[in-house]
């Protein structure tokens, strides 16, 4: 069975990050004063924020990610044409011939 992550709130991360780029404290250092297990974790933080800004310290697991819910498609395409591909393969099923058995008892 995987290991559990734990989630930290959005002040806990913008705490260990002012004080990573504020006051020069090493991310070792920063994790054992917050409880955190790794210095990685500290770095992963640092590394969003200077990626995303403070919107990157916000948790990301379970949301969405486009106007649809999935994983990320390897070949996006537009609204329009995701549309008009779905309309086709209706028409093309509707138009279809299907056999519809219905059994008695």
């Amino acid at each position: 069975m995987g290991k559990i992550r734990t989630t930290y709130s959005k002040e806990i991360k913008e705490k260990a990050v002012r004080l990573y780029f504020e006051e020069g404290v090493g991310s070792t250092t920063i994790g054992r004063e917050l409880g955190i297990p790794s210095h990685k974790i500290v770095m992963r933080w640092v590394r969003h924020f200077e990626n995303e800004g403070l919107e990157g310290l916000e948790e990301k697991r379970g949301k969405s990610r486009g106007f649809r819910k999935g994983r990320l498609r390897k070949h996006p395409m537009s609204l329009e044409v995701s549309r008009s591909k779905e309309s086709s393969s209706k028409k093309s099923i509707e138009n279809s011939p299907v056999r519809v058995i219905l059994y008695a008892p």
